[in-house]
């Protein structure tokens, strides 16, 4: 299952605190890319990063409607889109 967090629990995270994702990892670097929800909707792909000593997202996809169906079967046929 993809890993969720509410806005508000996000604007509440402090130094220290840790949000499990479930990604692959391989030496410290994610190997998937996360999809970001906006209003409940797939919109974006990201990865994420630190701009200096705060973490950040870089958005390097915008998913269309089609995008979010073929993204909602693959899950549901067990596939990985990577």
């Amino acid at each position: 299952p993809p890993s969720k967090i509410k806005l508000r629990d996000l604007l509440k995270l402090k130094v220290g605190d840790i949000i499990k994702l479930d990604v692959r990892v391989k030496n410290g670097k994610l190997l998937d890319p996360v999809i970001l929800d906006v209003g409940g909707q797939k919109r974006f792909v990201a990865k994420p990063g630190r701009v200096g000593k705060k973490k950040a997202v870089k958005i390097i996809g915008i998913l269309t409607d089609e995008d979010e169906i073929n993204l909602y079967r693959s899950v549901k046929d067990g596939e990985s889109k990577t």
